[in-house]
């Protein structure tokens, strides 16, 4: 067998600013002895870390020197580093695993797209909620501390999405009720306006008869007008003095007749309108009802968020006065009034919506009782009168123009 000698081959300069893997696992155990200070996520860290977990022996010396990419990166373990804070993890867009366990931080930030995350032995960790508070900021994760989340752990992220699907499903059955009651009114006035047209129908069947046996008498009296002769005047006279008695009786009874049937249209008209407001008033009573389902489940939501963030804000406090999350809520006062203030407005919104259902609803009723008093009392009655007069009068101008020389 042919003995091969291989020469080593020098450390580039590029090599030597990487911290070797044993460089790595020293700090680990010398933070068990507790012999570092507290320390940031620095860029010597995370090459040192990256290559730790890299390919080893040739293929991860030919990686120290060519670089390892760190989008490309998925898993990365900081462990027992003495870490404070959390930073320099932008450019790790693919990163899905994190074990930062055993170091010293005490707020979550910049890990939205972690899938797996270990975080036991850091201040944050002693937090009675903090397994919620973690799945509520990190909606993407799937395991903590070794453990597959299960459902009752994010339960903080899924008070968002219960509020909206119950305000939606309150819509929804809204939207359902609203749809049968309509049917149901317009099945009642659709009933009102046939009831309507088969009255109106019947008065008019009932005027014609009158008219057409006033037209057979106005005939006949012609006809005998014809065989008079001249010179019975007395019987002339008597004979126009009845016909002037008929129109005047057909005047009287299709007068009494419009006078009944406007009664009878205005008292169905009412019973109508009493039906319907009936109606339109148990709509709106279980419209507040469900409008009082969506309040309660605003305040529930407000709850379980001032439960979920006010901790959040006491922790802040104790924070860099610097840090940009503090100056947005620089105490707990101001994040409770901010709360408070988007409950208002949730409410606010409620009110409104159920004040439009309300105002719009009592408008159409109004509007439909004014516009069938209207079209088929007043106005009905109205044309229904002028008509009768203007018939009977046309009869007895016809009267009173007759030239008796000429019959």
């Amino acid at each position: 067998m042919v003995e091969m000698n291989v020469e080593s081959r020098p450390i580039s300069a590029k090599e030597d600013i990487i911290p070797s893997f044993e460089t790595f696992q020293t700090t680990r155990i010398e933070h068990l002895y507790g012999t570092r200070e507290p320390t940031v996520i620095s860029q010597a860290l995370l090459r040192a870390a990256v290559y730790a977990q890299g390919p080893k022996e040739e293929a991860g010396t030919i990686a120290r020197v060519e670089g390892i990419e760190y989008n490309g990166v998925k898993q990365l373990a900081l462990n027992f580093q003495n870490i404070l804070r959390i930073s320099n993890l932008d450019d790790f867009v693919s990163l899905t695993k994190l074990q930062l366990d055993n170091n010293i931080i005490e707020k979550i930030e910049n890990l939205e797209g972690l899938v797996n995350l270990t975080w036991l032995g850091n201040p944050a960790g002693m937090e009675p909620i903090y397994q919620m508070y973690v799945c509520a900021f990190l909606s993407k994760l799937e395991y903590l501390d070794y453990k597959r989340i299960r459902e009752d752990m994010n339960c903080w992220l899924l008070f968002p999405a219960t509020y909206r699907e119950k305000l939606q499903d309150t819509c929804r059955m809204i939207f359902q009720f609203g749809l049968e009651e309509y049917q149901k009114r317009t099945v009642e006035e659709a009933c009102l306006r046939d009831s309507l047209r088969e009255v109106k129908a019947a008065d008019r069947k009932s005027g014609m008869k009158l008219i057409s046996e006033f037209l057979d008498y106005k005939q006949h009296v012609l006809q005998r007008l014809d065989a008079i002769s001249d010179a019975q005047t007395s019987i002339i006279e008597e004979v126009m003095s009845n016909y002037r008695e008929k129109i005047h009786e057909l005047w009287e009874q299709l007068m009494s007749n419009e006078m009944v049937i406007a009664e009878q249209l205005e008292e169905v008209c009412k019973e109508f309108e009493r039906n319907i407001r009936d109606m339109l008033g148990y709509f709106l009573e279980n419209c507040q009802n469900y409008m009082a389902k969506c309040r309660e489940a605003a305040a529930n939501f407000h709850e379980r968020l001032v439960e979920a963030t006010l901790p959040y804000a006491e922790r802040l406090a104790k924070s860099d006065p610097n840090d940009t999350e503090q100056l947005l809520f620089p105490d707990r006062e101001t994040m409770g009034n901010c709360l408070s203030q988007s409950k208002d407005n949730q409410v606010l919104r409620i009110d409104q919506c159920e004040e439009w259902i309300i105002k719009r609803a009592n408008a159409w009723c109004e509007n439909l009782i004014a516009s069938l008093q209207k079209e088929e009392v007043m106005q009905r009655h109205t044309n229904r009168v002028t008509e009768i007069n203007l018939f009977i009068d046309s009869q007895r101008t016809e009267l009173d123009s007759f030239d008796l020389s000429t019959i």
